[in-house]
């Protein structure tokens, strides 16, 4: 699936509002994997959403996020080609090892 080529995997510090047991507004810090909703949007528009994660915390910006669920069937699919691909290559390989 050459669609998944165009996604990177990245690792990013995620900040995030959130409101201490006092009642005071503060942000949290946290490490995090995933994959940048944009690049998924070009080749998957269906798995992305748009919407304001945080208005609980008074945070009305809306955010792509991506919807990982329905990204798993595709990634399986994925690897099944690739490991077609590779018995394939194994096999073709024994051949010509064979020939010599």
């Amino acid at each position: 699936m050459q669609q998944l080529s165009l996604i990177q995997g990245t690792h990013y510090t995620i900040t995030t509002p959130t409101t201490l047991t006092n009642g005071e507004k503060s942000t949290q810090q946290r490490e995090q994997f995933g994959v940048i909703a944009q690049d998924v949007e070009l080749v998957f528009p269906e798995l992305i959403k748009e919407k304001a994660l945080f208005i609980n915390q008074g945070d009305e910006t809306v955010y792509k996020t991506v919807d990982y669920i329905q990204l798993v069937p595709v990634m399986i699919e994925a690897i099944k080609e690739l490991n077609t691909e590779v018995e394939r290559l194994k096999k073709e390989l024994e051949e010509m090892r064979g020939k010599q």
